[in-house]
């Protein structure tokens, strides 16, 4: 019996307080009788008597409210067990969620409004999936046994040798830092700038007003930036936020993907820096930022986490630190590079040379249009006006911006090759710097664009699946798409080749043998797929031709009509000459170490996917693959760009299903 089964389940060791089914009751009825109280005040005007039948409902449905949550807290259970932890919970309809302990990226802990007022802690953990982000939660707990269990759990998922068991471990800081005072002020404007603006419109009234609430703001500012706290500890990055709404929030060592250093213009002006420790969660994205270091701590700090991730990823895996059957717990095998000097830029960057091919590029298209304006000028002259502007003042504003990036970046971007990682950084105005280890990445693109295919330049990208924030206007999304500072651009095709075999050399994989006998000669595409894929276009295209119909013919211009079809017939017939030479070029291959897909017509993508990074394999058809009889073969890993990208289409049932088969056996052999 283990030593968690002897003392019993987590469960049953840290308790949820019973205060829980209250504060749940509270939090789920406070919007309901805000709503129902609207209601029943507004049918109180009528008759005296529905505000007491109101008052009655509201009763009952806080007793049903009570009793649901107790139930839900009763029926709530966690533990370790030989698959992972285990979270269960449901009252009407049960779900019950298991974490292998490798998969599990970030734990942290926080509170809402209402624990706060409770003394309840919620205990978070984090993987690549956004499932867990929703489910993956115990929720409830006093501070003391939120505390523990984390130390637990977090050493349960850390295990390396050497380690005591978890019910002795006490997670302490081997470094702990504050953020520059600095920070405060920069903190403060940046809260208090809304009032400011405010105050300025506002004349004297806005002046009385920033006066009573400034305080307010500052002394809330204060107590929020008193509070951070980063820590570098045995297990990984600890970071705490918030006064009223505290966030503990710990990042494994073993599991960042990458470092990223960034410098604003604020931040310029007080020589101040932000880390940011990129896994693949969501979590890491909001918390998982070390702001206002100054430039020497954050340059300290950065190196002493690449250390401690480094040393987390040589410790040899150790029997479970948790008594738990040996089989039941396997460490992944990992191939780590000894720490070294680095090559700066080895291979160098043609940033010039791509903007003049680019802007050849964007002559010839904007040509083309304006010649199709001239034409259509025929039946509307003012089109003439849209051409002149389309072929001259367009092309000459976008390649005067080409340049001035070329320039700016020949000044600002900088990379460099280490034995264990690579570091790429973007300085101009802001600072962007991302230490990638290769150990994290997922994948390898060799990207050729359609301009840099006749300058015979290509860019070398890496996705490590980490989680970015992506401003768009006055929203945010969260993506895992590679960016500027994942990205070696514009080197020399010979040169790209080079730099892929030696970040494969250094993630431990091999591209031997890679085109003696491709998958693509012995499974195929279909020879019916430029057919396929044209057909779509098709409809279209036809459905286009009909609405264009009655338009065309209320404005008395059927020949308008004769030139779109013969518009839309041009295309089709490019799109099939396109698709026939996709078809042609179609390459896929796979060695023991890598699955290799390129794809592309003008220009080209080459994705190199170890398998060890693959997550998923499947096939899939769309409505058109069902008629032609083709089918898709699809992996997935942790990043965006193989679900895009990484999928081999149009081959038929019986190459589908003999390619998805050799992938799993592959993958299996890997593990």
């Amino acid at each position: 019996m283990s030593q968690i089964e002897a003392a019993g389940t987590l469960r049953e060791r840290f308790p949820l307080r019973t205060i829980k089914i209250v504060k749940k009751t509270i939090g789920t009825l406070i919007p309901l009788f805000f709503i129902a109280a609207i209601v029943f005040l507004a049918l109180a005007f009528y008759a005296v008597w529905m505000l007491a039948i109101g008052f009655g409902v509201l009763i009952v449905l806080a007793l049903i409210v009570y009793i649901y949550q107790w139930y839900y807290f009763r029926n709530y259970f966690y533990d370790l067990t030989e698959n992972g932890l285990v979270i269960r919970k449901g009252v009407i309809s049960s779900w019950s969620i298991v974490l292998p302990q490798h998969k599990v990226q970030d734990v942290y802990l926080d509170q809402d409004l209402l624990d706060r007022i409770f003394g309840l802690y919620d205990l978070h953990f984090s993987t690549a999936t956004d499932v867990s982000q929703r489910e993956a939660h115990i929720d409830g707990l006093s501070g003391a046994d939120a505390n523990k269990l984390r130390e637990l759990l977090v050493s349960w998922i850390s295990q390396v040798a050497g380690k005591p068991a978890p019910s002795a471990i006490r997670e302490e800081a081997l470094e702990t830092m504050k953020p520059d005072k600095t920070g405060f002020y920069i903190l403060l404007f940046t809260n208090s700038f809304a009032l400011i603006l405010i105050s300025l419109f506002l004349g004297m009234f806005g002046i009385a007003l920033c006066a009573v609430v400034f305080p307010i703001v500052a002394a809330f500012t204060y107590l929020d930036f008193n509070v951070i706290r980063y820590e570098l500890r045995r297990e990984g990055v600890f970071i705490r936020t918030g006064y009223i709404l505290p966030k503990e929030s710990t990042f494994l060592y073993r599991n960042i993907q990458d470092l990223e250093e960034r410098q604003g213009i604020i931040d310029r002006l007080f020589s101040l820096r932000t880390l940011t420790v990129k896994t693949m969660t969501t979590t890491s994205v909001m918390n998982a930022n070390l702001a206002f270091l100054s430039e020497k701590d954050a340059t300290s700090i950065r190196q002493k986490i690449l250390e401690l991730k480094t040393k987390s990823q040589a410790e040899p895996a150790a029997k479970p630190a948790v008594a738990i059957a040996p089989e039941r717990i396997a460490a992944p095998s990992v191939v780590v590079m000894p720490a070294g000097p680095g090559i700066e830029r080895p291979f160098v960057n043609n940033f010039m040379k791509a903007a003049n091919f680019s802007n050849l590029y964007t002559f010839a298209w904007c040509l083309a249009i304006g010649l199709l304006f001239l034409l259509a000028g025929i039946f509307a002259p003012f089109l003439l006006i849209i051409a002149l502007i389309i072929i001259i003042p367009v092309p000459v504003f976008f390649c005067a911006i080409a340049y001035l990036r070329a320039i700016i970046s020949n000044a600002a971007y900088s990379y460099a090759i280490y034995p264990d990682r690579t570091m790429i950084k973007y300085d101009f105005i802001i600072l962007n710097k991302r230490e990638i280890p290769f150990e994290k990445v997922q994948d390898i693109e060799k990207h050729v664009s359609f301009p840099n295919s006749f300058a015979k330049l290509a860019s070398i990208k890496f996705e490590t699946g980490a989680k970015e924030l992506v401003s768009q206007g006055k929203s945010a999304r969260i993506s895992s798409a590679s960016l500027a500072v994942e990205t070696v651009p514009d080197i020399n095709d010979m040169d790209a080749e080079s730099l892929k075999k030696m970040i494969a050399e250094r993630m431990g994989i091999s591209l031997d043998g890679l085109g003696i006998d491709p998958l693509e000669k012995r499974f195929p595409l279909e020879k019916i797929k430029p057919i396929k894929k044209t057909v779509g276009l098709a409809i279209i295209l036809l459905g286009l031709f009909f609405i264009a119909i009655p338009i065309t013919l209320a404005i008395s211009q059927p020949l308008l009509l004769g030139l779109l079809a013969i518009i839309e017939l041009v295309i089709l017939s490019a799109k099939f000459i396109y698709e026939y030479e996709y078809y042609k070029k179609y390459y896929y291959d796979m060695n023991g170490d890598v699955l290799v897909i390129k794809k592309g017509v003008f220009g080209s993508r080459e994705l190199t996917v170890p398998l060890t990074k693959i997550q998923d394999v499947f096939i899939n058809r769309d409505f058109l693959d069902l008629i032609f009889g083709l089918y898709d073969v699809y992996i997935s890993t942790a990043t965006s760009r193989s679900i895009m990208n990484a999928h081999i289409d149009g081959v038929n049932e019986k190459n589908a299903e003999a390619l998805a088969l050799m992938l799993v056996n592959r993958i299996a052999e890997k593990k």
